[in-house]
């Protein structure tokens, strides 16, 4: 047999068989719904699949709540403290009144930051 006659018919049957065996589903949203198709140009979920989450791993309550920590010691200054936060912020905002162009933009930026965080977690 032809050396090219071979070489093509196995190419085509390379390039067909695998596509067809190793297609992966995915969603088709139409007209509103949803459908799951198979999709042969996708890579097979053996390679795009997620690593097992191990048993140990907290749920997302609990690392919620791990992060909400810091607020709630942030919350807990001391009158002191307060009152150098309170200060630090009215030089800021004396600083940024001398200022012009882009500096006051980036400090006005940084006053806002803090003054929302300070109505947010009323902390100061």
């Amino acid at each position: 047999m032809n050396r090219r006659v071979v070489a093509g018919l196995v190419l085509a049957l390379g390039l067909a068989a695998p596509g067809a065996a190793q297609a992966s589903s995915a969603l088709r949203v139409k007209d509103g719904r949803a459908q799951r198709i198979d999709d042969r140009l996708l890579p097979p979920r053996s390679r795009t699949a997620l690593p097992a989450i191990p048993r140990a791993t907290h749920s997302p309550a609990v690392l919620s709540r791990r992060a909400q920590r810091p607020l709630a010691r942030a919350a807990a200054l001391t009158p002191s403290e307060r009152t150098g936060y309170t200060s630090a912020l009215t030089d800021a905002r004396r600083t940024r009144d001398g200022l012009a162009g882009a500096p006051r933009t980036e400090l006005s930026g940084v006053i806002a930051t803090a003054e929302l965080g300070r109505a947010k977690n009323d902390c100061w």
